[in-house]
């Protein structure tokens, strides 16, 4: 019961500051308040809007419609969509600034592509923007990839055509021979190819 009695002179004493310091009190707790209101209404509001594109393997005969990536493509596509070869595009098609960024899904293989600005409809429109810009980037590395690809083959099947002639103007090829045989292989090299 002692302790009752002496904890009471406590607690009046400590009323009694804060009864004098009231005023105090309050004129910080508005000072606060009214700081956080003018700082919330003189901020510029951000708009953050996103897409997400699905990133799948060529189709083949065994995957018609392609498969899921892994996650070092994943990560390395993410890479692309970051170059400055992709967000300078984006970035010059902008109507106003824009924070562009882009996340690799840890579940999935989504790319994430996200803008910021201070406009909602940019935001939108440059998010849009830098998936189609990134898509279009992998295509044409894609196309420029196929038609090196092709450019080396049609050396090669000419180059085969060159021998096969070579090999048909020394002379009737006869069965069994040895030119036969090269002519033969050179044919099937050059099917192969084509």
């Amino acid at each position: 019961m002692a302790t009752a009695q002496g904890d009471a002179p406590q607690i009046r004493h400590y009323l009694g500051i804060l009864r004098r310091r009231i005023v105090l009190i309050v004129v910080v707790a508005l000072i606060g308040a009214l700081s956080a209101f003018v700082v919330s209404v003189l901020q510029t509001p951000l708009y953050r809007a996103s897409t997400e594109v699905l990133l799948r393997t060529p189709p083949s005969l065994s995957a018609p419609t392609g498969a899921a990536v892994s996650k070092e493509a994943l990560a390395t596509e993410a890479a692309v969509a970051e170059s400055v070869q992709v967000v300078s595009r984006v970035e010059a098609e902008a109507a106003a600034d824009v924070d562009l960024s882009v996340t690799a899904s840890s579940s999935t293989s989504v790319l994430t592509f996200a803008a910021v600005s201070t406009d909602p409809v940019v935001a939108a429109e440059a998010a849009d923007r830098y998936a189609e810009v990134f898509t279009a980037f992998r295509q044409e590395a894609r196309l420029d990839r196929f038609s090196r690809t092709t450019e080396v083959l049609q050396q090669r099947v000419a180059g085969l055509d060159d021998e096969l002639l070579a090999l048909r103007l020394a002379g009737p090829i006869e069965p069994g021979t040895p030119e036969a045989a090269r002519a033969t292989g050179l044919e099937a090299q050059r099917k192969s190819y084509t």
